[in-house]
This record gives C-alpha cells, sequence and structure tokens, in this order.
C-alpha cells in the first residue's frame, strides 16, 4: 500500500491558512497550499506529520474547460444581478452601466470563489475522513466596503478562514470542529499600503496640478471634452495630445468610496434558479451577503457622490480605474448611460499573449475602443492596435557595460485569485526555486555582480528571509530604489515572468535576457511564433539553468550580443507587436479619440 492510499484513508486536519489557532500538532494534517506555511515559522511545522494539498489545476486540460465554464457563468450571474440591483434601487440601467460598475468585481469574485469551492469538494472526495477547526464568532460579515477593500481582503488570512469555514458548512461533509480562540482579525499590512498609497496620491496631486488649475476653471463647465483619468499617459503625452484635441486637463485624485454599514434589510434576496449546478447553487447563496456594500448599502451615495470631474464628457479614458475605484465605476457608468464614449488602454504586459487572462475579456466588453500595445483580435471591431501609452516617452537608458546583473522576481497572494493568476498559487513554490536554481547555476563571477530586486508587495511568502538564508552574502535591493536607477548601474537585466518590466526594457534599449517555466506562463497559439523569435536568439529561456549557462557564455561582451544583428531584428518585430509606440503615437490617439 502506498503513502497516498494510506493518508487517505487516515482521519486527517484539513489546515486553510496559516492561522495556527486551527491547528492540532496531535493531528495528521492536510495543508490546503503551501501558503499555509509562513517561512519565519517554520519550527511551529516543519516536525508534523503532514502533507500538502496540490491544487486543482495541475492538469491544464482542466483549467481550459473551467476557464469556459466560468465565462459562461460570469455571463449568467451578470444577467441576474442586472435585474436584481435595478429592482432593489428602482432603476431601470442598462446590462452595460452593471457591466462596468459591477462586473469586475463579479468576474474576480466568481474566480476566487469557484477555486476554493472546488478546492474543499475535490480534496473532501480524495479524503473522505475530514476534519476542520473554524473559528467561533458571533456574527460574521462577509461584505467589504467597495471592490478594493474586496482585492486587499481577498489575500489575507483572515477573510480566507473564513470563506473556507463558510464553504465546508454548507457544502461539504467535511466535520467541523468550532474553537473559541481567535485571532487579533484587526491586525492587516493592508491598511498601512493604503495609507502610503493615499499619502503618495495626495503629494502627488498637489504638486503636478496647481499648474493645472487655470486649465480646469477654463474647461470645467465643457461637456465637449475628454476626461484622461488613470491612463498611463504621461504629463508630456497629455500636453501634446492636448494640442491637437480637446482634454479636460483635471486632477486625477482618485476618491474614497462612501463607507456604509451592512444592512440585513438589502441583503434578503435570491438569484438562484431551477436547474442550476452545485457550484451555481452555492455561488447564488453567497452573493447577497458578500457583494461589497457600496453596491447595495451604499448605492445612492456612489452614484450621487460630488466629483469635481466633468459632467457629460464626450469621451472618457481609462486604464485601469474600473478595478479599483467605484467611484470612477458610478460616474464613467452613468455618463456611458448618457452617451459618452468609453475608451479603455492597456495597462501592463501579459494582454494579448497569455492563454488565461479574463481581464482583457472584461475590458473589451465595457469599452466602445480597446487600445493595445501592438496586438490585435480579428474578432473584435474595438481593438484599436497601438499606441502602447505606458511605454510612451520612454527614452533609451545608459547602462554601464561593466555593471551588475539584475535579477527582476515577482510575486503573487498565497490565495488564489483564479484561473489568470501566474503563477497560480501552487505555482509559487516553483517558482521561488527556479529563482535559487537560477543563482546556483550562475559561475561566481557573475554571482558576485548580482542584484536581486525583489517584487514590491511579498504576499506574505517571506521571500527576502529565503534569500537571505540560502545566500548570505546576496545583494537584495530595497523596492523604493526606482528601478530606472537600479538598470543604469547595470550590464543586463534578466526577467523571471511575462509582465511589464521586460517591454519596457526592449523600448528603453536595456540589455535583457528571460526564463519562466511554459507549464507556469501559458501563452495563446498566437503569440508563440513571436516569443520564438525570443528564444532563438536568447533573450527567453526555458529553463533558469539554460538562463544562467547563456549569461555565463555572454558577460563579457554583453553589449556585442544585444546589439548583434540577428537580435535586433527579433526584438524589433517583438516590440512592433506587443510594444509598439509608433511614429507618430499622438497622432493615432488624436485619431481613436475623433473617429467614431
Amino acid at each position: 500500500m502506498n503513502f497516498q492510499t494510506d493518508f487517505q484513508k487516515k482521519s486527517l486536519l484539513l489546515v486553510t491558512t496559516s492561522i495556527e489557532e486551527t491547528w492540532d500538532n496531535r493531528e495528521k494534517i492536510l495543508f490546503l497550499s503551501q501558503g499555509c506555511l509562513v517561512y519565519s515559522k517554520k519550527r511551529s511545522w516543519e516536525n508534523l506529520d503532514y502533507q500538502i494539498y496540490k491544487g486543482i489545476w495541475i492538469d491544464n486540460e482542466q483549467r481550459k474547460k473551467d476557464n469556459i465554464y466560468l465565462q459562461k457563468t460570469y455571463e449568467d450571474l451578470l444577467i441576474r444581478l442586472v435585474e436584481k440591483l435595478n429592482s432593489i434601487h428602482e432603476k431601470l440601467y442598462t446590462e452595460r452601466f452593471w457591466r462596468i460598475l459591477v462586473g469586475f468585481w463579479l468576474q474576480l469574485f466568481i474566480n476566487i470563489y469557484f477555486e476554493r469551492w472546488k478546492t474543499l469538494n475535490c480534496v473532501n472526495e480524495l479524503y473522505p475522513n475530514l476534519k476542520m477547526n473554524i473559528i467561533k464568532r458571533d456574527h460574521v460579515t462577509l461584505s467589504s466596503n467597495d471592490c478594493l477593500e474586496f482585492i486587499n481582503s481577498s489575500t489575507t488570512d483572515e477573510w480566507n478562514e473564513k470563506i473556507y469555514a463558510d464553504i465546508a458548512k454548507k457544502w461539504t461533509r467535511i466535520k467541523i470542529n468550532v474553537i473559541d480562540k481567535p485571532p487579533d482579525f484587526n491586525k492587516t499590512s493592508n491598511r498601512k499600503v493604503e495609507k502610503k498609497e493615499i499619502l503618495f496620491q495626495t503629494i502627488k496631486f498637489i504638486y503636478f496640478n496647481i499648474i493645472k488649475i487655470k486649465d480646469f476653471i477654463s474647461t470645467n463647465s465643457s461637456t465637449n471634452n475628454i476626461f484622461i483619468y488613470y491612463s498611463y499617459l504621461n504629463f508630456r503625452s497629455i500636453l501634446k495630445l492636448k494640442s491637437k484635441v480637446r482634454i479636460n486637463l483635471l486632477p486625477y485624485f482618485s476618491y474614497s468610496s462612501p463607507k456604509c454599514e451592512e444592512n440585513s434589510f438589502y441583503r434578503n434576496w435570491e438569484i438562484a434558479r431551477e436547474g442550476d449546478d452545485e457550484f451555481l447553487k452555492a455561488l447564488c447563496e453567497i452573493i447577497p451577503r458578500i457583494i461589497p456594500r457600496c453596491y447595495l448599502e451604499g448605492f445612492k451615495k456612489l452614484i450621487d457622490f460630488k466629483t469635481y470631474w466633468p459632467k457629460n464628457p464626450s469621451v472618457i479614458m481609462t486604464a485601469n480605474a474600473f478595478a479599483y475605484d467605484d467611484v470612477w465605476g458610478a460616474w464613467a457608468a452613468q455618463n456611458v448611460e448618457n452617451g459618452s464614449k468609453l475608451i479603455l488602454a492597456q495597462h501592463g504586459g501579459t494582454y494579448g499573449v497569455s492563454q488565461f487572462l479574463d481581464i482583457q475579456d472584461y475590458e473589451i466588453s465595457i469599452c466602445d475602443k480597446y487600445v493595445t500595445w501592438g496586438w490585435n483580435k480579428t474578432d473584435s471591431r474595438k481593438i484599436y492596435k497601438g499606441p502602447a501609452v505606458k511605454l510612451l516617452n520612454l527614452d533609451k537608458e545608459n547602462f554601464d557595460v561593466n555593471g551588475d546583473c539584475l535579477l527582476v522576481t515577482q510575486s503573487e497572494s498565497r490565495f488564489s485569485w483564479g484561473l489568470s493568476q501566474q503563477p497560480l498559487t501552487g505555482q509559487m513554490p516553483k517558482y521561488f526555486d527556479d529563482q535559487f536554481n537560477f543563482i546556483d547555476s550562475l559561475s561566481c563571477t557573475v554571482q558576485k555582480k548580482l542584484k536581486v530586486r525583489l517584487y514590491f508587495k511579498d504576499f506574505g511568502w517571506e521571500i527576502k528571509e529565503k534569500l537571505y538564508d540560502k545566500y548570505p552574502n546576496i545583494t537584495s535591493v530595497d523596492t523604493n530604489v526606482k528601478i530606472d536607477k537600479l538598470l543604469k548601474d547595470s550590464r543586463l537585466c534578466v526577467c523571471t515572468y511575462n509582465g511589464t518590466t521586460f517591454l519596457e526594457n526592449f523600448v528603453k534599449d536595456i540589455p535583457t535576457t528571460m526564463f519562466w517555466d511554459p507549464e507556469i506562463f501559458l501563452l495563446n497559439s498566437e503569440s508563440k511564433p513571436y516569443f520564438d523569435l525570443l528564444i532563438k536568439v536568447g533573450i527567453l529561456h526555458r529553463s533558469p539553468e539554460s538562463c544562467a549557462k547563456f549569461i555565463d557564455s555572454i558577460w563579457d561582451d554583453v553589449l556585442g550580443w544585444w546589439r548583434s544583428e540577428e537580435v535586433e531584428e527579433s526584438r524589433k518585430i517583438f516590440v512592433n507587436r506587443y510594444a509598439n509606440v509608433g511614429d507618430e503615437p499622438i497622432t493615432q490617439l488624436k485619431k481613436i479619440f475623433l473617429d467614431w
């Protein structure tokens, strides 16, 4: 009898988070993911009798099937919510109104909840003798004030413990044991981050917008203008664009959603229908309890919220306000109802290349025009190729031909955000191991010149501590140091994920190599030929060992390799498709803004 089968038959304690109050060191433990095991508390778990569940999306074919199912589920639930929310608020808003305001949260929540629900049910089927300790609470409030608060909460152990407990009690056969001792749920690092971000935005607001007051006064009353908000267009580009079209140069300072308390009067409703499958039943049961309060209790305050933004602009443009700013969402949705056109601009890498990216489909669905960084889709008339707004006015950077080797890393939440997450939560340990394998495979000469830039948010993986324990003499760069300064001191940048950094480097002409696991960062069929060009010339590698070996071979003449004809030609073709700024980007944008 093998270990797996023997382990399956035994009575196991299922642990879903790193909250140790829910553990029992006397039991055989099944941890739901590696994210339960906090590195700095290794002494608490290293001697336990435990196993870690591998996750539900090891099989990419299953991931594809789930992706199709979740897309259909989202569209079905959105239609149901449109009808219900209009009824609750006595409105007749269109489906598009609610898609703009609520759609992003709904799609994200469905993905998050599906992963939690399916994981618990799969684990329960695989290990039938499961039990689980959950925290006792007199009253469980699952709703957040708005979408941003939901996003921040969904990465915490406390929120996920509540969600897992809720699912386990209602939708599994797991034996539940309620424990009295709760952790301190008031301590969260996210609040500190939010305060820093608010301070930063306030300073930026004062510094950059004093010069705009005159323009603000003269154009605020006009309705025939263009409002640009968090578009990633820098101020220089906006000024150039203003010389060609009428742009409202308003301060782009964001507003917090009005605060409100949960009220059961607004939450006593159903959207379930006869014939729903088990997951849909669970989803329909929890949505009235978890939907953010700004869409229910605070909806009137939200749509009536007073801003300095214009009334009825002819065109609204943003890159990502739909995801983090419900005040903007309500304002934009109302203006679109009244005839304003909505333009969205691609705001980062992975768009147009990833096999799973539901946010891309969502963004295209809510706008009138979608401005990519060079790629297109033949089945969508909304898509306009370039220019890459975030990459405009990026000057070619000087770099030190005798400088450092800069390793740029990323991180993702210890709790899954859904199918589009790259790497998936269960793949993060493999991703971190790849970074260590890369360092181990470098020659001593390159190792001495290596600097590691960690991702700005660790999500509780404590990768910096792991890095220093393994490599005491390595240089880890503070994330507050601007990457442009680090690049100037480097001869080569090594990117380890499919994101924005390597695209910016290509435009800035920074020597760059990359490596990532192709089974983690899945590419769509349209983009593979372009990435194959990068592989052919040594820019992209499928393993850390291959990348390290290649770097050793070019280390004494990185510039000679980067300036070679075949590398420059491959990079040019790739940039034209996925990081295209164009020869006349302002003229291109003018045409996009004015031609309807």
